[in-house]
């Protein structure tokens, strides 16, 4: 016997009440409100619905929640992806911007992002995640270390990072700014480049799954607001999300030369750069290996 709580139009809830309700079989669905229990105070419930009337119909008057949906399907995000592209490194002449999104090191992943723009189109470059528990000073410090490979002094994060990481990374020498937009905008201008087809990420399941897991809220005064599910995680999407839409806002964004190489035995994607099979490959060594072998595409 399980107790479903209504909490949209999607996930378990729906998907076990569609294949059993108001149908023969071994599962019997009951769908109730929980007034149907004698022993439960009216006025609990009235509060309820004064409090939260979205929440509190789902709660306990078993009406779906019409105020949740999801920010996006599972096949509109992996469309974007670019299939075994896992880091795409350093291209000289093009303009990298980065997100991060830091952790105190109890709970949370420390992550962070770096992405560019070619034209209208955002590309995700690299992302690291860092998880919990974790040294805030040497996550922090490994975080920079990636910034600076691709040739960033600066990220930027939401104004609700976490306090210490001001001055960590001032102290690895990478200026942290806060963004004008929180996650939940951060969100709502990052769904149109998935849905016109100008996002490329590289291949993450983690991403996609969080990116996927996100919740569209419409709010009591009409606005919607974008964020994890209760219990969820956005770590991850928060910092690409973050890149990927302030690259695109950037100014001066260079176009990047499409490569199609193979080079000590990565693949080189057609946009930005190679895209390695391993997890952490000698760039230098091979771009400039490749930079002054005769006839090859930075000759």
């Amino acid at each position: 016997m399980s107790s479903l709580e209504h909490r949209g139009r999607l996930g378990c809830s729906t998907k076990k009440i569609k294949a059993h309700y108001g149908r023969d079989g071994d599962v019997l669905v009951i769908r109730a409100p929980s007034l149907l229990n004698p022993t439960l105070d009216p006025r609990i419930i009235e509060e309820a619905l004064d409090a939260d009337p979205a929440a509190a119909k789902a709660e306990w008057l078993a009406e779906f929640r019409d105020d949740i949906g999801g920010w996006a399907s599972v096949e509109l995000i992996e469309a974007a992806v670019d299939r075994d592209v896992s880091v795409r490194p350093p291209v000289k002449g093009l303009r990298y911007v980065s997100f991060c999104d830091p952790s105190g090191g109890t709970r949370d992943s420390f992550t962070a992002a770096v992405a560019h723009a070619e034209g209208s189109v955002a590309v995700l470059d690299a992302l690291i995640e860092i998880k919990a528990p974790l040294n805030p000073v040497a996550a922090t410090e490994q975080v920079a270390g990636l910034l600076k490979s691709y040739g960033l002094r600066e990220t930027v994060s939401d104004k609700y990072a976490a306090g210490f990481a001001t001055d960590a990374f001032a102290k690895c020498g990478i200026r942290l700014r806060h963004s004008e937009r929180d996650r939940s905008t951060i969100y709502l201008e990052c769904l149109p480049l998935f849905t016109s087809g100008r996002m490329r990420l590289i291949d993450s399941k983690r991403l996609v799954t969080q990116f996927a897991s996100l919740e569209r809220r419409t709010m009591p005064g009409g606005k919607d607001r974008v964020d994890h599910g209760i219990g969820g995680a956005d770590d991850l999407c928060n910092s690409a999300a973050g890149a990927l839409v302030h690259a695109v806002a950037s100014k001066g964004a260079v176009m990047a030369m499409p490569l199609f190489f193979t080079l000590g035995g990565i693949r080189f994607s057609e946009i930005g750069g190679p895209t390695p099979r391993m997890g952490s490959d000698p760039w230098s060594r091979l771009m400039e290996e490749e930079r002054r072998r005769p006839g090859g595409p930075f000759a």
